[in-house]
């Protein structure tokens, strides 16, 4: 029979490990290291990982640290449930940030539907490496007992509670808005008070997190930007996608600016966000025809905030539901990212209050 983790037990153990790492006790200097170097992954899944198999080892020494979901093993136990309602909600309320925002870290890539992680998992060449050494820290867990574990626990937040990001910790999104409503929701939000075109900004590269694993932006007006438009997505070394977002009425003109901009720096798929509910009729057709004969740029017009989320919830391999939950908080994070003001942060986290 698999471990059926008691995750009360889990919660205490967390409080424990907390109180510790939060001392000036000192810890093993190797899970201090292997914490920071799990942090330097370009999957941040990675650090939810880590810390998932020490909370259940420090909870149960029996667990195999490697196991996802339960099977029919005798050290098999659910990583994902035990981060889904342990640690997400624990590491939430202590203001520390494992890497992800998501409610289930371990229900992304490279985890979805694997039972048990291993170097075969798919990932991109330049992963790999740090693949292969998430795996190396999973095995020495293996030989941890409770006590070792918990100390290498404490290690794992300490490390986390210094080198995550400098932000608010998630906001609790206590109603998942369905689609419409999310959509209406959001085009107001950013339209009452577009903050200089910060709060589209910030709407975009979050849709986009839905889809891409390294969306990247900076700050509006920002002089030294290295890259054609607003958000753009990168693969390895190289953006493969360049967005320039709008929050006030667009030209035809404007957008083929842009267009000749992103082919000038080798980027050839654009897209134009124009999120402004006053944008003028676009001839989409004419403009994506001229952008494509005149630079071979693949151009894509995205007019209005509702078409932006309807088209990103179709684009992402996540489950719509696990999609809805998620936006919310990858958009408070870019609102911080993007230094939005903390009454605007305020206001989209008032949108996911529960009613009533």
């Amino acid at each position: 029979m698999p471990i059926q983790l008691d995750f009360d037990l889990s919660r205490a153990r967390f409080a424990e490990a907390l109180a510790v790492a939060q001392s000036d006790r000192p810890l093993p200097t190797t899970w201090l290291e292997r914490t920071k170097k799990v942090g330097e992954s370009p999957s941040k899944t990675f650090i939810a990982m880590l810390g998932t198999a020490l909370l259940a080892k420090a909870t149960d020494p029996r667990i195999d640290p490697f196991a996802l979901k339960v099977r029919d093993f005798p050290t098999a136990y659910s990583a994902r449930s035990l981060c889904k309602d342990v640690l997400v909600p624990c590491a939430v309320e202590a203001g520390i940030h494992i890497g992800t925002t998501g409610r289930e870290p371990l229900n992304n890539q490279p985890f979805f539907r694997h039972e048990r992680v291993g170097p075969d998992m798919k990932v991109r060449a330049h992963v790999r490496p740090h693949l292969d050494y998430l795996c190396q820290c999973l095995e020495t867990i293996k030989r941890l007992n409770r006590g070792q574990a918990l100390e290498a626990l404490a290690a794992f937040l300490r490390v986390r509670i210094q080198e995550g990001p400098r932000t608010a910790a998630p906001i609790a999104v206590e109603e998942v808005l369905g689609v419409p409503d999310l959509a209406a929701k959001s085009a107001r939000f950013i339209s009452s008070d577009p903050e200089n075109g910060k709060r589209g900004q910030a709407l975009v590269a979050a849709a986009l997190d839905l889809v891409f694993p390294d969306v990247r932006t900076t700050r509006v007006y920002d002089p030294s930007r290295r890259w054609p438009g607003d958000v753009v997505v990168y693969d390895d070394d190289a953006v493969i996608v360049s967005v320039e977002v709008k929050q006030r009425p667009a030209t035809e003109t404007e957008i083929l600016q842009f267009v000749e901009r992103c082919a000038q720096m080798g980027v050839h798929r654009a897209i134009a966000a124009t999120l402004d509910p006053d944008q003028p009729l676009i001839e989409v057709d004419d403009l994506r025809e001229t952008a494509w004969q005149r630079r071979g740029v693949h151009l894509s017009i995205l007019v209005g905030c509702a078409e932006l989320l309807y088209d990103v919830l179709t684009w992402t391999a996540k489950p719509l539901d696990e999609a809805l939950a998620e936006l919310p908080q990858l958009m408070a994070a870019r609102l911080e990212e993007l230094e939005a003001s903390a009454e605007g942060q305020a206001a989209w986290a008032s949108l996911f209050k529960a009613s009533g």
